[in-house]
């Protein structure tokens, strides 16, 4: 598994990359595969993920457009969708309005 971040839709996105799915949004695969709403979320850069696959770190604008840090731990494959997602953890990161 490799993440990062590339230009698409006219915006920066954090991406992920499996043998198993090629490239993808890692927006698009929390949201269609995981069920999450991240409306107002851009997920633009993914910064690392564990050696085991499950915990990706990244940042991108909040719905008031202020950056912020996130970190995803996605579930074992038996685990369904059981699974917490961090948003705003590095709070220091807001921009201040």
């Amino acid at each position: 598994m490799i993440v990062g971040s590339g230009r698409a839709e006219g915006t920066n996105r954090a991406f992920i990359w499996t043998e198993e799915h090629g490239l993808r949004a890692i927006q698009d695969v929390l949201e269609s595969e995981y069920g999450l709403d991240l409306t107002g979320w851009t997920l633009e850069v993914a910064f690392d993920v564990s050696s085991d696959g499950r915990t990706i770190v990244g940042s991108g604008p909040n719905p008031d457009g202020d950056i912020e840090a996130w970190s995803v731990v996605l579930p074992e494959p038996s685990a369904g969708l059981l699974f917490g997602l961090g948003l705003g953890l590095l709070s220091w990161w807001r921009r201040s309005g």
